[in-house]
């Protein structure tokens, strides 16, 4: 089962989706039915759900202005979609040649650049915050695109072909990029961690967060945190 801010969607064993909403009366509406449809996943933004089909192509319904209405790259059949990610309003649909199509309010991420939609662009995952998208290529660089203010604007630390990262985390406002020397690079809204702390710099082996904060760990066990104090980012005593 799935759920969108207002509306569940339930993917059963048949390749079929229901989806219902309470219309505020206390009886349960039916507003979607896609039957036998070879759904094998369900992904949701704030008022809107996007099914994959195991023949590569999306599905989706709900307000057209957070990802209802889906572009024909990926809803044809054969579209090659393999995974879907969102923000608050948008979608990012990986197809299987390293390419990426976004789609939803363009403030959000629904608009993706070129250096990730052209066929072969080399992405191998997306990540996101409630407002941005962060797609890692294999050749360690980040594209980000989406809200500035919550990551969708990257440094040239990790745009620059070659720049060594090898995963991404995010908090609601701000990206993580973690690299292969052990530090860390972290932008967008800084009171969500998106302000890089000088103790972070070197020995990081993973990244974990909050919906503000980031909690880095080392290799001598230590743990690096920052963000919104409130949220877990200064450290215990």
């Amino acid at each position: 089962i799935y759920s969108t801010y207002e509306t569940f969607a339930a993917l059963k064993s048949d390749g079929s989706v229901i989806s219902w909403y309470e219309p505020g009366d206390g009886s349960s509406v039916s507003v979607t039915s896609i039957s036998n449809s070879g759904v094998v996943a369900v992904y949701s933004t704030q008022y809107t759900f996007a099914a994959l089909k195991s023949d590569g192509s999306i599905v989706a319904w709900g307000d057209p202005f957070t990802g209802g209405e889906a572009p024909t790259t990926v809803t044809n059949a054969n579209s090659g979609v393999v995974a879907v990610y969102s923000t608050y309003g948008a979608f990012a649909a990986l197809k299987s040649d390293g390419s990426v199509i976004a789609w939803g309010d363009s403030g959000q991420g629904g608009e993706a650049p070129t250096t990730v939609t052209a066929a072969n662009s080399g992405v191998v995952t997306v990540y996101s915050t409630g407002l941005a998208f962060a797609a890692l290529k294999t050749d360690g660089s980040i594209v980000a695109w989406g809200d500035s203010t919550y990551g969708g604007l990257a440094p040239s630390t990790v745009t620059a072909a070659n720049s060594g990262v090898v995963a991404v985390y995010s908090t609601g406002g701000a990206f993580a990029a973690l690299k292969t020397d052990g530090s860390v690079v972290a932008w967008g809204f800084s009171t969500y961690g998106g302000t890089t702390p000088g103790n972070v710099s070197s020995g990081v082996v993973s990244i974990y967060s909050t919906q503000e904060a980031f909690a880095a760990l080392k290799t001598d066990g230590s743990v690096q945190v920052w963000g919104n104090s409130s949220n877990g980012g200064t450290n215990p005593g």
